[in-house]
Parts: C-alpha cells; structure tokens; sequence
C-alpha cells in the first residue's frame, strides 16, 4: 500500500526558508508589509515545497492576480442581482474574474469576507457595504488594496464611491405621484436604517412639502414576519383616509406588498396605486404592469471599472463620489384611479 505523501504546512515552508512562522505567515497571507529580501525567501521556499498557497505566491511575483471581488449582503434583489451581473460582465471584458461574496448584511462576516479576498491578493475590490463596516473599511485601506464602495455612501473619505442618486429619484417618483392625483402616500421600506432609505426619505420629505406637491405620506418598515406585514398594511389601508399609493423600496418588498394586497382583496391601481425602486424582468408583464424606478446597472458598473482601472494602473487619485440617477418607469399600476378603498 503506497505511504500518503505528507502536504506541506506553513511550519516547513518557514523551516525551508530560515524565517519565522509568523514571518512566513505575513508574505502568504499578506498580513503585514515584509521586505522584497523576506517575500523571495518565503516565496522560492513555498514553491519548492509545492505548499498549497502556491498560486498566490505566483500572484504576488506577477504583481496581478487578475481578480476582482465584490463584496455585498445578498443578491436577492433585482437590483444587486443585475449589478453582479454587470459588474462580472465587464471584470471579464477586461480579463478580469469576479469572485462574488455574501456578507447577509452581518459586520463580522463582512469583516471575514473581506480578509478572505485580500488574502486571494485580489488587485481591486467592490464594497456595497453592511450598516456597520468601518473595520472591513480599516481592512482595506490597511491592505492598500484598489477599492470602490457602491451603493451606500459612507463618510470615509479614503474611498471612492459609486452611488445611486436615490434622493433626487425619490423627488421625481412623488412628483410623478402627484401629479397624477395620488395625495396620500404610504412608502414600504425593506429597512430604515440603510443609507440609501435615509437619502430616498429625506427627498420624499423635500417633495411631499412643496407648496404644488403637498401630499401627505407614511412610513413603514417590512420586516421579517409576512403574516404580520399583511396585517399591517391592512389596517393601514382600510383606515379612515387611507393612502392612495404605495411606493416599495425594492423588488422583494415589491413582492410582498403585492402578496399582501391579493391576500386583501385589493389590486392595483383600482384600489391602491403601487410603484417600486427597481425594475425587476416581471414588472411589465403583470396585470396591469408596474411602474418602477430603474437603476441603470450597466452605467454603475462602468463608473466603478473607471475608478478602480485607474487605482490598479497607480494613477493619482482624487477620492470622489459619483451620483448616477435612476430612471423612472412609468406604467398603469401608478395611476390615479377614482375608486375608493374598502369600505
């Protein structure tokens, strides 16, 4: 029976080239900055030995591992869905690949996500980041790895940011609503405390008081429990005055809200006018379709190539925050129809 070859650890590779463990350690896991000396010892010694992280030693020799990560709480949503796919479309049209990780909006594991990436010695990395990232943030700077955040914007200023313009959005998605008679307006968000709800409630809040708006709105968070989402938003309907629309956050509490209002006996826009952030691939061929505000994926994703192109080149770079605006999508589910509510 052959004897199993014994894989080589870090110990034989810190042995083979007179370092120290933590000193092996540091080059291959890119812990901390070594010396070119140090790098070559620890690299030669770990190839030699056939050590497992070999391709990152290649990776560190060539200075480029043609990798990308991107780095987000989920993809459940149309949005970030079609942005990975954006954003993998374009990595692999420069000769990049994108590996894609889940943080499920948990700082820790964000936190793990990221060291993980930079441990592969990825040459950019895509942020949308957790309500909580500054140590993923303090990671990456230490790292001097090419970054850009998407999305959420922070108020770190050693990072570029790619963000969607959804205050500006959320102005013309309430004027849109006006000025097809809707004057109470109830907007579902998935949750309050995301950078981005923040920015769409303060333009729902600049519109909803101009002096040829003038509508009247309320809020309220999805949360977790369907049953007790349905009976929320019931009650919030079938209450004296109630609202005329319902704007959702995105395509998943898009998706909820209308489970919510078919488990009501309500449709739209003969009850209840309904319009989303997002465009998801069902939104037109619903009965009758749904009007949306759409991001345009492909146009972020170019702005993030741009930035982080120009950090992996070392170009000098000015740290800035570009603004995109979405599109509003304008179908029969938002009009106003003269139909009350229930009874």
């Amino acid at each position: 029976m052959p004897t199993e070859t014994k894989r080589p650890t870090i110990q034989d590779v810190a042995k083979l080239a007179g370092v120290s463990i933590g000193s092996a350690s540091n080059v291959l896991n890119r812990r901390l900055p070594v010396s070119d000396q140090l790098q070559t010892r620890v690299l030669a010694a770990a190839e030699t030995l056939g050590f497992q992280i070999n391709s990152v030693a290649q990776t560190l020799r060539r200075r480029s591992s043609r990798v990308l990560g991107f780095c987000t709480p989920d993809t459940r949503t149309a949005y970030l869905r079609e942005l990975a796919d954006s954003l993998d479309e374009i990595a692999g049209r420069n000769g990049y690949e994108l590996v894609q990780v889940l943080t499920r909006q948990e700082p820790a594991r964000e936190l793990h996500c990221v060291n993980s990436l930079l441990s592969r010695q990825v040459d950019g990395l895509i942020l949308l980041p957790s309500l909580s990232p500054q140590a993923s943030l303090d990671a990456i700077a230490r790292a001097g790895t090419p970054a850009v955040v998407v999305d959420r914007l922070s108020e770190d200023k050693r990072f570029s940011h790619v963000i969607i313009d959804n205050r500006s959005a959320m102005r013309q998605v309430v004027n849109s609503l006006a000025r097809s008679g809707h004057r109470r307006l109830l907007f579902i968000a998935q949750n309050l405390g995301v950078i981005t709800t923040r920015h769409r409630l303060a333009g729902l809040e600049e519109e909803a008081r101009l002096p040829d708006v003038m509508v009247r709105y309320e809020v309220m968070e999805r949360g977790n429990d369907e049953p007790a989402f349905v009976e929320r938003v019931g009650r919030i309907l079938k209450a004296q005055d109630p609202p005329t629309a319902i704007v959702t956050g995105n395509s998943r509490v898009a998706i909820s809200t209308i489970r919510a209002l078919q488990t009501l006996g309500l449709a739209w826009p003969r009850d209840v006018g309904l319009l989303t952030f997002e465009d998801p691939e069902w939104a037109d061929i619903l009965t009758p379709p749904i009007s949306t505000v759409r991001t345009p994926n492909a146009a972020i994703a170019e702005a993030v190539w741009s930035s982080l192109e120009s950090q992996m080149l070392g170009h000098p770079i000015s740290r800035k925050t570009i603004s995109i605006l979405p599109d509003l999508i304008i179908r029969e589910s938002s009009s106003r129809f003269s139909k009350g509510l229930l009874e």
